[in-house]
């Protein structure tokens, strides 16, 4: 994430991430407390966000739609 920070990203948004029959691109979540096999875990995300953090990029995930 520094190199994002260091071409003045301060913020990345990820949508969809939630586990999905994606018939609708993502958005027809099926599971709001998982993520995706597709884009690795619940432990990778975490990982993001706390690197994220370090390097004063903020990660904005929506919950619900």
């Amino acid at each position: 994430m520094s190199y994002l920070h260091e071409l003045g990203v301060d913020a990345i948004w990820i949508t969809p991430r939630f586990p999905s029959p994606h018939v609708d691109f993502g958005y027809d979540v099926a599971d709001y407390r998982n993520i995706d096999p597709m884009y690795g875990n619940l432990t990778d995300f975490d990982r993001m966000v706390a690197e994220g953090r370090k390097h004063h990029v903020r990660v904005i995930a929506e919950t619900k739609g």
